[in-house]
């Protein structure tokens, strides 16, 4: 061990010194012998060294505070030479491995990026887009799904600029954002609906969920669908359940006695007054049951809307472990769906229905459903009714709570429009719908919340039929374009004071400008929301009951609406803050 220990202190710490400048006089090394055995001997020999070399130990000091730091990269580096020595084929094999990894990736990213390289045609095809650029398998979509506020878009629309349109990039697909009203005029001018050649592709967990449903199916199925609900949904007919509407608004503000009101405490309204329209009285009777099926389904499609993984075709389908339990939970789900639909279908098929001889119906105050049980010759199969009811019935209750909350922070932000919607409802004979209808304010307040506080980011995608020039922007067939919806609906060359809330900018007529500037129900001809009328009947029934009989008053103090606290749920934004409700 000694010669050992003395075979390093001449060698390698000599070489070590060495390597970080460091001079070590050999003389300063004791030399630890088997000679050297006696203590007296050992102490003179030390005295001798001491005397000797005391210039040179003052000459040569070592100054350990300030090499101290550098000496554990020599046992660092001796490390690594061990460690390739014995290793170094396995070393160079991983190397190997993940440069080409790397050198793949670059190039595959090189290789899309070009997807996206659109020109402008203004500056003989000098200038590209703007947007951000595709850096990852993913693009913006890991930026978008982090955004807890839903203001990514509208962030990255300031930071670039504020141009018409740019470029983001949805997983290794370029989309084209319109953030302007021009670009928007510029894009339905050029494209034709009827011309589309592809369809919204969804992850797997949504095919499953919802994918027979009207909302991502091609144009030709989508009218067909639409048509078939629209004989319960359609402008006309969603009257006839009017007296269905009000009863059931009414019942709730009857029984609601909390001071308080939060998105939680209307998160079925929507729901439970829609049954009338979708399921019929029948379905009332599994209310217990289709509330846990919202509930499923909201987890469901949080687990869809973040897996990021989890939706790439088939690595997310068959090799994700996480996989297996969601596509069980999918079937159990509907499975469970399907069983219900199917139970109050029997029941209405065992009941009677005018028929007029040609297979048509005549009773228009029916359900959906119920249609459907005493439909000879249906044009929609039984999965588009079901997907579709999963989508219009099952889905969009945060939404709509969510909008009605939006409502009452804004009319408890601005007490003086407060008080002009309360003094026209109050100057009605009664709260029917068609009394309600001679007014217009609270249609007002309707799209003026929606354009303020948008709970989407951006629209349903569309695809481009053709190659065509948007805000100057020079982009191919098939190209996805999507709304960029908040600086869309906050844009200044439009809306004046674009942050205020004033409900007067829809009074009618409503400029066609303004309209295009305006994302509420839906973007298009034809791709609108399907249950947009009963929603607009419902939020009048609902602010004419709230507000003839409470004074709402805000609980956290809020001064513009970016005070508004807003959380994420599934591709929506909601606000999480209460009001207070005070008897008039």
């Amino acid at each position: 061990m000694i010669i050992l220990l003395n075979h390093m202190r001449e060698n390698y710490l000599i070489n070590a010194a060495h390597i970080f400048d460091i001079e070590i006089l050999r003389s300063l090394i004791i030399i630890n012998d088997g000679s050297i055995t006696d203590s007296s001997h050992s102490s003179s020999t030390l005295s001798n060294l001491n005397d000797n070399s005391t210039q040179t130990l003052q000459e040569s000091m070592i100054d350990i505070h300030n090499h101290s730091n550098y000496l554990w990269l020599f046992f660092i580096f001796q490390l690594f030479i061990f460690v390739f020595y014995h290793y170094w084929l396995q070393i160079c094999l991983i190397s190997f491995i993940i440069y080409s990894i790397y050198y793949i990736s670059m190039l595959f990213i090189q290789q899309i990026s070009k997807r996206g390289e659109w020109y402008s045609s203004l500056n003989n095809n000098e200038q590209k887009v703007l947007g951000t650029n595709y850096k990852s398998l993913f693009g913006d979509l890991s930026s978008i799904q982090s955004s807890q506020n839903g203001y990514f878009l509208n962030d990255l629309h300031n930071q670039l600029g504020s141009p018409q349109a740019y470029r983001i990039w949805m997983g290794p697909e370029p989309a084209l954002m319109l953030a302007h009203p021009q670009a928007v005029k510029d894009f339905w001018g050029q494209h034709n609906e009827k011309c589309v050649e592809r369809n919204v592709s969804l992850g797997w967990p949504l095919e499953m969920l919802m994918g027979n449903g009207v909302g991502f199916r091609s144009l030709p199925d989508r009218n067909r669908i639409t048509k078939y609900f629209h004989q319960c949904f359609g402008a006309s007919q969603v009257r006839h359940f009017d007296t269905q509407l009000e009863l059931t608004v009414s019942k709730f503000f009857n029984n609601y006695s909390s001071e308080f009101l939060q998105y939680q405490n209307i998160r079925y309204f929507a729901h439970d007054v829609s049954v009338h329209l979708f399921l019929g009285k029948i379905g009332f009777d599994y209310l217990n049951e289709l509330h846990e099926l919202v509930d499923e389904l909201g987890h469901l499609m949080n687990e869809a809307f973040n897996g990021r993984w989890t939706n790439l075709p088939l690595i997310g389908y068959y090799l994700l472990p996480s996989s297996y339990p969601l596509r069980k939970r999918i079937r159990l789900f509907n499975t469970r769906t399907r069983n219900v639909l199917m139970k109050i279908i029997n029941i209405y098929q065992q009941t009677s229905m005018v028929n007029n001889g040609d297979d048509t119906i005549t009773n228009n105050n029916i359900s959906l459903l119920e249609y459907f049980a005493h439909d000879l010759k249906p044009t929609i199969t039984f999965d588009e009714l079901t997907d579709t009811i999963i989508e219009g019935l099952l889905a969009p209750n945060d939404g709509t709570a969510g909008t009605f909350m939006y409502t009452l922070l804004l009319l408890g932000m601005h007490p003086n429009i407060q008080e002009t919607a309360r003094q026209e409802i109050q100057s009605l004979t009664d709260l029917s719908l068609k009394s309600l209808s001679t007014t217009t304010y609270l249609d007002q307040i309707l799209s003026e919340c929606q354009r303020l506080c948008p709970i989407f980011m951006f629209n349903v995608p569309e695809f481009s039929s053709k190659s065509m020039i948007i805000s100057g922007i020079q982009i191919p067939k098939n190209t996805m374009v999507m709304l960029d919806v908040i600086s869309l609906n906050h844009n200044q060359d439009t809306w004046s004071d674009p942050l205020t809330f004033r409900p007067e900018r829809f009074m009618t007529p409503v400029l066609p400008a303004t309209l295009k500037a305006y994302h509420g129900f839906g973007n298009g001809h034809i791709r609108r929301c399907l249950g947009q009328y009963v929603i607009k009947n419902l939020h009048r029934l609902f602010l004419a009951h709230l507000l003839n009989q409470k004074q709402i008053l805000l609980i956290d103090q809020i001064k513009n609406i970016h005070d508004i606290k807003r959380c994420r749920l599934p591709f929506i934004y909601i606000p999480t803050q209460s009001v207070r409700l005070v008897q008039l």
